[in-house]
């Protein structure tokens, strides 16, 4: 983030803000599992260019942009599914994660024969889980509009104007998955 004379260069820091919160979820209330990029590195055992390369490499996939704050301080990771890769998550991580809502998931769970797994809670009651393997089935049938956005690298308005201009529509009434 230096220029060739050796000097601090805004312009390049700017990019490699934008370059991280490409795809990003927009965060109004950092809650539960966001945490800031030094924060982060530190949960993590690593140092902040280390999380910022997992960003950049796919790794860390859950970024969101905290609407509060600008600069480094606005890209925030969500760690709530770090140690979770071959376990089942909850309905609501994995939907995070894919930048929806639990009910937005729920929606091709219920009418599109999804699979997943419903396991006793600590309190009673059933838990939707979904397994690597339900998640992979997900994957392979459906591609959430934030993987989209990542993929294409465009920010979530640039690419749902593209989206309806071309009359792609979200898959069976869910907002953000086709």
């Amino acid at each position: 983030m230096t220029s060739p004379h050796g000097r601090w260069d805004p312009l390049a820091t700017q990019r490699l803000i934008d370059d991280l919160l490409v795809g990003a979820v927009p965060v109004y209330v950092a809650m539960h599992d966001w945490c800031s990029l030094a924060e982060a590195a530190s949960r993590l055992q690593l140092t902040v260019p280390e999380v910022i390369e997992r960003i950049r490499d796919g790794r860390l996939s859950r970024v969101g942009k905290y609407l509060q704050r600008s600069g480094f301080v606005s890209v925030l990771v969500n760690l709530g599914h770090v140690g979770q890769e071959g376990e089942a998550v909850s309905l609501a991580v994995f939907a995070s994660s894919e930048g929806l809502r639990t009910a937005e998931l729920a929606t091709p769970i219920r009418r599109m024969g999804l699979p997943f797994r419903r396991i006793r809670g600590p309190r009673g009651g059933d838990q939707l889980r979904l397994t690597a393997t339900d998640r992979q089935a997900f994957h392979d049938r459906f591609i959430s509009f934030r993987t989209l956005g990542g993929k294409a690298r465009m920010d979530w308005d640039s690419l749902r104007q593209r989206l309806d201009a071309r009359g792609i529509v979200p898959a069976g009434g869910s907002a953000g998955v086709s």
